[in-house]
């Protein structure tokens, strides 16, 4: 696992490719990431030198959140989320986090199981609005 104090372009590219955004929203997730100020890491979980997972882990007054918690399709279902929550999750405890939580989307039963071991359970729904096009 390998964690970065900010986002690299290989790192914003391989998130937005793995969580299957087109290419016209890179830009914004690009973004918005890139505009995370408080104290963060962006994780990059490889295996055999093959960048697997993507997580941000962002600690800002004694909490933690986790974004952009992915891993790729074709590698799922092997304990690389589990690595890759529990590695964002200690890098949280060491930088002052006291509390963590994460949004998933609905439609992702498999992750919602592998967050309740943790201790993770839902609070909330939530939804991303963007700007449609201008005219």
């Amino acid at each position: 696992m390998h964690c970065a104090p900010g986002p690299t372009a290989e790192w914003l590219d391989g998130t937005a490719a793995a969580q299957g955004h087109p290419a016209d929203a890179w830009p914004l997730h690009h973004a918005t990431v890139q505009a995370v100020v408080p104290p963060h890491v962006c994780a990059t979980l490889r295996v055999r030198g093959q960048a697997l997972g993507y997580g941000l882990a962002v600690c800002e007054r004694g909490w933690l959140g986790l974004f952009d918690l992915v891993v790729l399709p074709s590698a799922r279902g092997q304990g690389l989320g589990t690595a890759l929550v529990r590695a964002l999750l200690d890098w949280g405890r060491q930088a002052g986090a006291q509390a963590a939580y994460l949004q998933v989307r609905s439609a992702n039963p498999r992750a919602q199981q592998l967050y309740e071991r943790p201790g993770f359970v839902a609070a909330y729904g939530y939804h991303h609005r963007v700007p449609g096009p201008r005219d």
